[in-house]
């Protein structure tokens, strides 16, 4: 197939012209922002529960705050996940939580550059307000690591579920 000079020129001048329509008529792309906040950055009462907020920090601790981002209690243990243990389910004690208790020993680097290490839950297990363990579990774990991630429950007969993984050579 052969093309004419003057033919390439009409098919180019008709491409910039398609090109610029788009672009005029194309929505505002914004940037996204490379600063993000941090802490409670709005809170409506009428469209929220007041609450508090149970999490494990980056810090190593296991934070309570109050629904304006205010600090009720912390645990010195790094949780993952945290979670409130129902009352009922631990002899109507409250303020019980479960959480990581201990990590595998190791520089917690993983085999990918920059990446962190996962599954280095050593033991799971509940702990009192005051930070007191009122049981632990992970050494008996195959290899002793409990190597929890994710999820855990308590069970209604006294039990602890934990999904956790266990390496393989296949």
């Amino acid at each position: 197939m052969v093309f004419h000079l003057t033919s390439i020129r009409r098919l180019a001048a008709l491409a910039a012209t398609a090109l610029s329509t788009l672009v005029l008529h194309a929505p505002s792309v914004q940037a996204s922002p490379s600063v993000f906040p941090t802490g409670v950055t709005r809170y409506d009462p009428q469209k929220a529960y007041n609450s508090f907020v149970l999490f494990s920090g980056s810090d190593g601790h296991t934070h309570l705050i109050d629904m304006n981002g205010h600090e009720v209690h912390r645990w010195d243990k790094s949780g993952f996940p945290a979670k409130y243990v129902d009352p009922a389910l631990v002899d109507d004690q409250k303020g019980v939580i479960g959480l990581q208790l201990s990590e595998i020993p190791g520089d917690g680097t993983h085999k990918i550059p920059g990446a962190v290490a996962g599954f280095r839950d050593r033991t799971f297990g509940y702990v009192d307000w005051s930070g007191k363990t009122l049981w632990e579990w992970g050494t008996q774990a195959p290899g002793g690591n409990a190597r929890q991630h994710h999820d855990w429950v308590r069970l209604a007969d006294g039990g602890t579920l934990l999904l956790a993984n266990q390496n393989r050579n296949i």
